[in-house]
């Protein structure tokens, strides 16, 4: 039916209510949109391309690019979804032993968030316990994703299989499988994600995992000698302000000294699947062409 407007011309109303929306959008955007101190390795990033970014993470998390506030409405609606999907689960009569479980990998400061522990039954009739992830794609990421080798796909579901690993084997104990779950955000289609021999659950990588662990522990190294130096740093700019002209020069000297110790991981070679759009893009490639411009 064709909508028939007022026929009368519009006045101005006497009073015209708060939009709404904006209030949600405005909290929404509050919440998630600031940055915020990391002082570990997240299980959710520990399998990036980039060790440097790692790095940048809890050395230089100020400096990182705000988000884009559509990507801000992206993320929010997926962790929605995810959460809804646990809801699902537990409507569906799947046994859930704990929800949004802290995990931590103390020897490499890896730690993370496991969206659940779910019950099972072994082959003897005991107890199982299986940590699932749980994700939402976008309709094309979920149609081409269906086993973890799918993953190799793109650069963020690359993350998907550490963080999955990480939640395998911890400090809080070591599962043999684990199960990962993924939604579509269009449809709200779910699926599990397969294992690489089309098992329903993931199997614990040993190897991979001790790669994961060495690397986030070079990370760790890195992360220590930079703060190190940033703690000195800092001490010296506050005698900086009340030294007199020659000491000053003597205190920059220092400054300048230190600031050339800080010790980052290579960069991985330019990629702009990967490089394109990082929040430290801006950091990496000033660096990049400052040490250019001295050699």
């Amino acid at each position: 039916m064709e909508i028939i407007k007022p026929d009368t011309e519009f006045k101005a109303r006497e009073i015209d209510y708060p939009d709404i929306a904006e209030k949600i959008r405005n909290k929404i955007i509050s919440d998630r949109g600031k940055g915020y101190a990391c002082n570990s390795v997240w299980a959710s990033e520990c399998g990036h391309d980039c060790s440097r970014y790692l790095t940048y993470q809890q050395c230089d998390w100020d400096k990182a690019k705000p988000v884009d506030d559509k990507l801000i409405f992206v993320f929010n609606e997926g962790n929605q979804q995810e959460d809804n999907l646990l809801l699902e689960l537990q409507k569906a009569g799947v046994k859930i032993k704990d929800l949004q479980i802290h995990i931590t990998i103390a020897e490499a400061n890896i730690t993370g968030k496991l969206d659940c522990v779910v019950l099972e039954e072994d082959n003897n009739g005991k107890p199982a316990y299986l940590p699932c992830e749980i994700k939402s794609m976008s309709p094309n990421v979920f149609d081409s994703v269906d086993t973890v080798a799918d993953f190799e796909k793109y650069s963020w579901t690359r993350k998907y299989y550490a963080q999955i690993q990480c939640y395998l084997k911890n400090d809080s104990g070591f599962y043999p499988y684990g199960y990962f779950l993924a939604k579509n955000k269009s449809t709200g289609e779910i699926k599990i994600i397969k294992d690489f021999d089309g098992s329903n659950t993931i199997k614990f990588n040993e190897p991979y995992w001790n790669e994961l662990v060495n690397r986030a522990k070079g990370v760790n190294k890195a992360v220590a000698i930079n703060k190190g130096l940033k703690f000195q740093i800092a001490e010296l700019q506050k005698n900086l302000e009340t030294a007199n002209e020659t000491d000053k020069e003597v205190i920059q000297k220092k400054i300048d000294n230190l600031q050339a110790q800080f010790c980052y991981p290579e960069r991985i070679k330019y990629d702009l699947k990967t490089c394109k759009g990082c929040k430290y893009e801006h950091i990496c490639i000033t660096d990049l062409t400052e040490s250019i411009s001295e050699s």
